[in-house]
């Protein structure tokens, strides 16, 4: 008795084929991993190795005194000062080099709000300079204009500046604060990054960071920056005030921290969601760096709601 076998050999080939395909997706796939794994392994040495070298100029860094070429001369906007900006207790120095697009790293904004943060109080005195491997040009001004950069800056075409103190490539530290003596404190740009802020304002006021700032209860921009003024030129300026309370604050009095401050008009009291104004004439009678305060007495509040001007008198 004889079995007969029937074998549909095109249902071979294509199982024959569909094993072939599997077992080289397999190894694409094997292949794809090993590859995707030497990425993965590379960058996170890469990123290791970059963290390491950037703790070893740090630490080279710190405690370096920063020196600054003899012709520098400093402006604001387009107007020349005599800053001497070595007089403070603590001074930031942030230096752009050429490579790149230079309005677009200056960071103006950001720079504004942090300065202006800093000046909201007279604990200690923050001197601020931004320098630029570059000349004025009309992309600069105009970055200037439009953010209302009201701080110094200087410019170092030569690039002494960098040449002088050894600039790190990294544009990211090429930020510096400094103590009274033009030693390094600490590293990095701190519009750039949170961390480095905050360790700013730990070495500057000696605190956490969210303790030098007053509890501004009416004053959405309690420090107000002038630019150049002249002096006994006089200025108005016009500081909004808003309530943000549950309750009407009535104020008590209003007390200048010098006599170049007078205070033109006030709303005396002011009910929930009010707003009001403050018109301050101003008439600064020493030249230099000019930083004056206004402080604000409310009925039944303990602390006083301070205003601060800061600028450059020529």
């Amino acid at each position: 008795m004889g079995i007969a076998v029937f074998i549909n050999f095109d249902y071979c080939h294509y199982f024959y084929f569909n094993i072939i395909l599997w077992c080289q997706q397999e190894y694409i796939m094997r292949a794809y991993f090993h590859v995707i794994l030497s990425v993965i392994s590379f960058a996170i040495i890469s990123c290791v190795q970059s963290n390491e070298q950037r703790s070893d100029i740090v630490r080279q860094l710190l405690g370096k005194e920063v020196k600054y070429p003899d012709y520098l001369t400093y402006q604001i906007c387009d107007t020349p000062i005599d800053y001497d900006f070595e007089d403070a207790d603590f001074k930031i120095v942030t230096y752009l080099d050429s490579t790149g697009c230079c309005p677009c790293r200056m960071k103006l904004s950001e720079w504004n709000d942090f300065i202006n943060e800093l000046k909201e109080t007279s604990e200690n005195q923050v001197n601020f300079m931004m320098i630029l491997n570059s000349t004025m040009t009309d992309e600069i001004q105009r970055e200037l204009n439009i953010n209302g950069f009201k701080h110094p800056i200087a410019f170092d075409e030569k690039n002494d500046f960098g040449a002088l103190n050894q600039m790190p490539t990294d544009i990211t530290m090429q930020t510096f604060l400094l103590d009274s003596e033009n030693k390094i404190l600490a590293v990095g740009n701190p519009v750039l990054n949170p961390n480095i802020k905050k360790l700013y304002l730990k070495k500057i006021f000696n605190t956490n960071t969210d303790k030098h700032i007053s509890n501004h209860r009416v004053c959405g921009h309690p420090s107000v920056p002038l630019g150049v003024m002249s002096i006994e030129d006089s200025i108005r300026v016009s500081v909004e005030l808003i309530n943000r309370d549950s309750i009407t604050l009535n104020m008590e009095d209003i007390i200048p921290s010098c006599d170049c401050l007078e205070v033109i008009t006030s709303c005396r009291s002011l009910a929930q969601g009010q707003k009001a104004s403050v018109d301050v004439k101003i008439t600064p009678t020493q030249q230099g760096i000019y930083h004056q305060y206004l402080n604000i007495f409310f009925q039944g509040i303990e602390n006083p709601e301070t205003i601060t001007f800061h600028g450059y008198v020529k």
